[in-house]
């Protein structure tokens, strides 16, 4: 009498191979498709979140409060909440207190604004009021959908986030 003999045959190890081969060629892309998405996302959510607490703590506190970029024209390598004595972009202008800082966006993900520099940050004063109004727009390489974002400040200090397609 012949033993029952377990395992597999080389056969059904190919097929298999060559079907995760086959799942992992189709998944990869998708999956930094994902990445990119969400890297994306994440980075405007957190600039919305700090707009918007920029704008609280001046209401709250009654304190002139600036959402300053690390460089001249862009926020990519991050940014800076800092309380005000007056207006930040005001000559002479003395800052308090530092609320937060951030530091660089993912790669591959950029935040700009054509009004919005170093020498003209997002402010809001005392009474929680923008003292400029602009668009912020942040863009993701290589996105898939409506995954851009532009947020734009208006005087009363009201933040509105659109998502723009890729």
């Amino acid at each position: 009498m012949k033993g029952i003999e377990s395992g597999f045959t080389l056969i059904e190890l190919v097929v298999t191979v060559a079907v995760a081969g086959i799942l992992l060629t189709v998944g990869v892309p998708s999956i930094k498709t994902f990445i990119t998405n969400t890297d994306g996302m994440a980075a405007s959510k957190l600039l919305e979140l700090d707009i918007r607490y920029a704008h609280d703590h001046a209401k709250t506190q009654a304190v002139d409060v600036c959402l300053t970029p690390t460089n001249e024209n862009t926020f990519d390598d991050g940014w800076t909440i800092q309380e005000f004595d007056s207006t930040c972009s005001e000559p002479g202008a003395v800052g308090g207190d530092i609320i937060r800082e951030r530091g660089s966006l993912t790669s591959g993900t950029s935040a700009t604004s054509t009004t919005f520099k170093k020498s003209t940050p997002i402010a809001f004063s005392t009474e929680g009021r923008a003292i400029l109004s602009g668009i912020l727009t942040i863009r993701t390489g290589d996105c898939t959908g409506n995954r851009n974002v532009d947020l734009e400040i208006y005087i009363s200090g009201q933040v509105v986030s659109s998502e723009v397609s890729c």
